[in-house]
């Protein structure tokens, strides 16, 4: 099996949502800006370069609970975050929000589609994931590769199915870290394109990818 060229169905692959993309709050901040007592409060988020505001949501809290007020694609939601509180060891407690779908104890909630979760519920990856998992998928294949000859050849007494079986694992090894480096190659061109610092070619650019 030559090495090199283009594999097999590595074209633009299914791309997870980044933790990073979602808007988010973080009940520490929530906590030091006093936001977790009783009243009624608000929250936005700011464009990172002009300092304008994007959006915002509404903030009601009541003891052990905070409610969300919010429009997102033409709808109205309300959406109550219950607030737990552990002890700290030198005194003290700290605030956690309770997963409004899984119910377990988070400092920070996504809002992914209409509601906010975590983001396991979400199913989130942060975006230093994906490095990692492109090094482990290319570690894999160094490892692999180490056990056949040149170009995937079949070495000096090594049984056929065997070189078989160590070929298809290198070429899905393979595959996914290409899948994994097109994704945040296409995430990048598309960040900087919706930031007005690109040439607009991350749309010619998947264009191209689905061709392949």
């Amino acid at each position: 099996m030559a090495r090199g060229g283009r594999r097999y169905h590595a074209g633009r692959p299914a791309r997870r949502v980044r933790a990073e993309e979602c808007r988010s709050i973080d009940v520490r901040r929530f906590n030091r800006e006093g936001m977790l007592l009783p009243g009624d409060w608000s929250w936005g988020w700011y464009d990172a370069i002009t300092s304008e505001r994007r959006a915002s949501i509404g903030v009601r809290a009541s003891p052990g609970y905070v409610v969300l007020t919010y429009s997102i694609g033409g709808q109205d939601v309300a959406e109550r975050v219950g607030i737990t509180y552990t002890a700290c060891a030198l005194g003290g407690d700290r605030s956690w929000f309770s997963c409004p779908r899984c119910h377990g104890r988070v400092a920070i909630l996504y809002l992914s589609g209409t509601r906010f979760a975590c983001r396991q519920c979400h199913g989130l990856l942060y975006n230093s994931q994906v490095g990692s998992a492109w090094s482990a998928a290319i570690d894999k294949l160094h490892r692999l590769e180490g056990r056949l000859g040149p170009g995937w050849s079949r070495p000096k007494g090594m049984h056929y199915r065997t070189c078989i079986q160590l070929q298809k694992r290198a070429l899905k090894a393979a595959q996914l870290a290409d899948s994994l480096i097109a994704a945040q190659t296409w995430a990048l061109m598309d960040h900087l394109d919706s930031m007005g610092l690109g040439d607009g070619s991350a749309k010619a650019w998947r264009a191209s990818r689905q061709c392949d």
